[in-house]
């Protein structure tokens, strides 16, 4: 299914490089909830969130591409939602739905209509988004 020996590895050498690659972005799993839980979000809420949502999108990753890259939030948007437009503007309850409609826009699949709307974008935020 993989094509491992076609992609010269092993299925030993593809487990050690899953194990390494957790272990490197599993602070992520710690430091999401701290951060987020500082503007009322329930901290063990959203660890869960966390691993759910992170664990759903490698399997879907690796399955439908066939590539080995780990996603997880982007600790960019957590800190600018926690610590600046939750505490500038209130609940994160009221600011959660001012921030719903951003997730879609930046997985817009369709590559012209994106790129189109990125192009009349300001260049430091458009190049920004993407590191998250």
């Amino acid at each position: 299914m993989f094509r491992l020996r076609e992609h010269g590895t092993t299925v030993g050498a593809e487990i050690r490089g899953g194990l390494v690659t957790f272990l490197t972005l599993s602070y992520i799993l710690f430091v999401q909830p701290a951060v987020l839980s500082a503007v009322g979000m329930p901290r063990n809420d959203v660890f869960v969130a966390t691993c759910v949502c992170s664990a759903l999108a490698c399997f879907l990753m690796g399955i439908l591409t066939n590539y080995p890259f780990a996603l997880a939030p982007a600790m960019g948007h957590n800190f600018f939602f926690a610590f600046t437009v939750c505490s500038a503007r209130g609940s994160w309850m009221r600011r959660a739905e001012s921030r719903a409609p951003a997730g879609p826009f930046s997985q817009m699949p369709p590559e012209r209509l994106r790129a189109r709307l990125s192009a009349r974008a300001p260049l430091r935020p458009t190049l920004k988004v993407p590191q998250g």
